[in-house]
């Protein structure tokens, strides 16, 4: 990994490339969560695409392709929500009703968390148009 601390079997690993980063997060020595974000507001050549939704994609195709969700997150008041899917392991995080990050987590682990969320948020880069910055 370019970025990455494993302490007591916690920790997260975060690779860089030209227009994402992709991060793989551990809990217990094992993965929890793997997530990919787009740097700025277009993917470039390559965004990827996780149960037929891709980032930029909006709430609406979410609901139409998925259904309801599991679970919605709230928060940053509001004005970004995480749609978690229990049954596909996978979520999916939103912000003016578009995806900007998505991936999947290991059920046997935990389904995931605002906390999970804050973790990754915090090894995002300090661009203006991302979550928390």
């Amino acid at each position: 990994p370019e970025n990455g601390k494993i302490k007591n079997g916690y920790g997260i690993w975060r690779y860089d490339k030209k227009d994402s980063i992709s991060f793989v997060k551990f809990k217990d020595n094992k993965i929890h969560i793997i997530s990919f974000h787009i740097k700025g507001t277009y993917g470039g050549r390559f965004t990827p695409i996780l149960l037929n939704i891709k980032i930029n994609d909006g709430q609406s195709k979410i609901i139409e392709n998925l259904g309801e969700p599991s679970k919605i997150i709230n928060f940053n008041e509001g004005y970004e929500r995480i749609y978690v899917y229990n049954q596909l392991n996978a979520f999916f995080m939103l912000k003016n009703n578009s995806v900007f990050h998505l991936g999947i987590f290991n059920p046997d682990l935990g389904v995931i968390t605002i906390e999970d969320i804050k973790t990754i948020v915090s090894w995002l880069p300090p661009e203006g148009d991302l979550l928390y910055r």
